[in-house]
């Protein structure tokens, strides 16, 4: 090759990285280039990257020195350590610049329906930037295809289909909540149709059965664009059809979570529990004995998710799959379980790790996840314990309603027995879900999904402060 040659691809070369180095963090395959540092977040010191042993170091200082049992025994001690984790992370504000909508999505869950971001330098209601179709690190979420408001997937926008609409489900944005795309003025209703019209029996359903189950009632019936009739109890059947473990989205986290809301809101409503509604509440029951079986003596969730136990020493992975289980399990559990002692040890490390100053800012998604898991358990332990000056607390999660036990009822709040369990298989669950399994399941946790508009007014009191908070209006 002559020196012209090796000139130019020198050149090449020196061009290739700076485009690589400029492009923003989103997945290539298997290669992942890192984003932008967030500029609201302070610098981490000049020092290289703490160690899996100094995290492990860095978090047993910030416990009890009497460790996790401590937790259990004192519960305002844990709440007081989630609330010092939560008021932290409020110092890191993500920005229009350097968060994707599928950043603004995370943040939705990271701090409820009055999570803020940046735009410009003033703060903007986060779930109003999706829905107004605010230009995020420099894409837009929605476009308009048939006359109804299309959610775009792909790096930065939607991960899976109906991202949005769930995402929308679990902060309890209402139907009548305003969807703005360019001139064009819709709703959360029109949403919901795109959704409903877009069902295939071959694409991920997840995010499907979570979002149209909040907002649609459950025994509505409709007609998918290719002819297919629909349900939410058919979403229901082809959700438990499918694996838990495996390369499932997220370890599987988010198909419990929508399988666990949807059975949540049929027992809510009164309807009956045969089929695939019971099936869902045996599918809970086992997966919460086997999910508290995995927990670690650290108090970490399993780093291989559901499959079996596992102390991988990297934090951001910890963070992930810490973060995921306990929100599934916030959100999930029936109240007499919340002050299981090992679980209540699992939260305060996760608490704790969350405070952990590893060089590097915690990846958006799992950071969100975490601090969610955080938010509901807090408000969802509070309410068990009566209240004095010694275990004062105010709400963090401001996306549910937690009704109060009777103080007559709160001393008699136990946690549960600690024995072994054993994965299931659920395969005969999923098969039983076409309605000749009628054994009545146990009753499920917290719905953070209240019906709204067609789906039936909210049950108890529900804040709904998305409408209205956008400041920059």
């Amino acid at each position: 090759m002559s020196k012209l040659g090796h000139r130019e691809l020198l050149v090449f070369a020196l061009i290739l990285g700076v485009v690589m180095l400029a492009l923003p963090g989103e997945a290539w395959g298997q290669v992942r280039v890192r984003p932008w540092p967030n500029p609201g977040r302070p610098r981490p010191a000049e020092s290289s990257k703490s160690s899996a042993l100094d995290v492990k170091g860095s978090v047993a200082q910030l416990l009890n020195p009497q460790g996790l049992a401590h937790y259990h025994k004192h519960p305002g001690d844990l709440l007081a350590l989630i609330r010092q984790a939560v008021d932290e992370q409020r110092k890191f504000p993500d920005t229009a610049q350097n968060r994707s909508p599928w950043g603004v999505m995370h943040t939705t869950l990271a701090w409820g329906p009055l999570g803020e971001i940046l735009v410009g330098d003033q703060p903007y209601n986060a779930i109003s930037a999706l829905c107004d179709n605010q230009r995020l690190k420099g894409v837009r979420i929605l476009a308009v295809k048939a006359g109804l408001p299309h959610p775009l997937e792909g790096p930065g926008l939607q991960g899976h289909p109906c991202q949005l609409l769930a995402i929308l489900a679990q902060n309890n944005v209402p139907l009548e909540h305003p969807i703005q795309i360019g001139e064009q003025s819709f709703s959360v209703a029109d949403l919901v149709k795109y959704e409903q019209k877009t069902c295939t029996p071959n694409m991920e359903l997840t995010f499907k059965l979570l979002g149209l189950s909040h907002y649609l009632p459950l025994n509505e019936t409709w007609t998918a664009e290719d002819g297919g009739a629909w349900s939410v109890e058919r979403l229901l059947r082809l959700e438990l059809r499918q694996p838990i473990n495996g390369q499932q989205t997220c370890g599987g986290t988010h198909r419990l979570m929508a399988i666990h809301l949807a059975a949540a809101k049929r027992i809510r409503e009164g309807g009956e529990i045969t089929g695939a509604w019971s099936s869902a509440a045996k599918y809970m029951d086992d997966y919460h004995a086997y999910a508290f079986s995995l927990i670690n003596p650290d108090g970490s969730c399993s780093t291989d998710w559901l499959e079996r136990r596992a102390a991988l020493d990297d934090p951001q992975r910890r963070v992930q799959t810490t973060g995921h289980v306990l929100e599934w399990l916030a959100v999930s559990l029936p109240t007499e379980k919340l002050r299981h002692e090992k679980l209540m040890g699992s939260y305060a490390y996760l608490a704790a790790l969350l405070r952990v100053d590893t060089g590097e800012t915690w990846s958006v998604g799992p950071r969100a996840h975490a601090l969610r898991a955080l938010r509901i358990y807090h408000d969802r332990l509070a309410a068990t314990l009566p209240t004095t000056p010694e275990v004062s607390w105010e709400r963090l999660a401001n996306e549910i309603d937690i009704p109060s036990p009777p103080e007559s009822e709160k001393s008699d709040l136990v946690d549960s027995s600690d024995q072994p369990a054993q994965a299931t298989d659920h395969s005969a669950a999923a098969e039983g879900a076409d309605g000749t399994d009628t054994a009545a399941g146990p009753a499920l946790g917290t719905d953070t999904g209240k019906p709204n508009g067609a789906a039936g007014e909210p049950q108890g009191k529900v804040a709904n402060p998305v409408t209205g908070t956008d400041r920059t209006r």
